[in-house]
């Protein structure tokens, strides 16, 4: 009978996770994407955003926004969204990928940094969801492209500065062959 309840048991905590693991990564994705992140990071007046967002969080709150900031000031939301949009797996992306991503750069950040560290670059910024590498003795001006983010958290050493538009950031990747990688998930 013990084996029995044991085996009930496992076989409702099997069901319970399937059932909620999808949910928790819907919510989380969302939670990570720039246009929520951002506004309830504000909201929140978490001290870690500073300048960084100017005013990219301006807008209304609805009733769904104000219910999550509500939820998130009781979780420590301050101290929890940073902790849930860390870490990203990111993908590398074909070839073709690859260069549509360089000529639609609208501003690439550069700096002098061998892959992980341009992972963890990237990672920092909640806006930036792709990345290229390439050695930095080939490129000459940094190793490192963020295809996006917050100028204010890439205007100063070690960023290369200005950002790079399109065209630039083209030239910068005919030095070598680069690496893209795209965000998967949180």
């Amino acid at each position: 009978i013990v084996s029995a309840c044991a085996l009930f048991a496992a076989a409702q905590l099997l069901e319970a996770t399937s059932v909620a693991e999808p949910l928790i990564e819907r919510q989380v994705s969302d939670l990570c994407n720039a246009t929520t992140y951002v506004p309830l990071a504000m909201a929140l007046h978490c001290p870690w955003t500073g300048d960084a967002f100017g005013d990219t969080a301006s807008g209304e709150c609805n009733e769904v926004c104000s219910s999550r900031i509500a939820t998130l000031r009781r979780l420590g939301g301050c101290h929890l969204l940073p902790k849930l949009c860390t870490g990203f797996a990111y993908g590398a992306a074909d070839a073709t990928t690859c260069h549509g991503m360089f000529e639609g750069v609208v501003a690439g950040y550069v700096g002098d940094f061998g892959q992980q560290r341009c992972r963890l670059e990237c990672d920092k910024d909640i806006v930036c969801t792709s990345f290229a590498t390439i050695e930095p003795a080939s490129a000459g001006s940094g190793g490192c492209m963020l295809f996006d983010g917050f100028p204010s958290l890439h205007d100063a050493a070690p960023w290369v500065s200005p950002a790079l538009d399109a065209a630039q950031a083209m030239e910068w990747a005919s030095h070598a062959s680069p690496t893209c990688f795209l965000r998967l998930q949180p």
